[in-house]
């Protein structure tokens, strides 16, 4: 499962991060081995605005702006972790490929988290991760 984190509501918008979990649902695993499957990327905004020239969306900063303050933080505040797409595309592909299961289902809370992969992906030119027949 993956969800991210965008500035907007298009599929061209800025990528703020992405998590992602493995897990068998028949297996039942507690919490600890959920978070211990888990992969969390959080990406350099300002190059994505910059260099990709991906947009930011006035209603969404809106939102995050009524957002908790913890949660802006974690976001917004820049830091040495936070790495251009490319670099943590490549990340999430070597988790997923760790994963060794290429029968497993991905799923995404609604359409918005693929789109915007799917904008990355033909912007950049990257091989998907998760390909499916289009």
């Amino acid at each position: 499962m993956f969800d991210v984190e965008t500035l907007g509501k298009e599929s061209n918008s800025v990528m703020l991060s992405l998590a992602a979990i493995y897990f068998d649902p028949d297996a039942k695993p507690t919490p600890t081995e959920l978070r211990d499957s888990a992969i969390f990327i959080k990406f350099d905004v300002e190059d994505q605005i910059m260099r990709l020239k991906r947009k930011v969306g006035k209603t969404t900063m809106q939102w995050w702006a009524k957002q908790c303050e913890n949660v802006r933080r974690k976001s917004f505040d820049v830091s040495d972790g936070d790495i251009v797409f490319e670099q943590g595309y490549e990340k999430l592909r070597k988790w997923a490929d760790s994963k060794n299961d290429k029968s497993c289902y991905v799923w995404a809370r609604g359409n918005l988290d693929q789109l915007v992969m799917d904008s990355f992906e033909e912007q950049l030119e990257i091989e998907p991760i998760w390909p499916f027949q289009r």
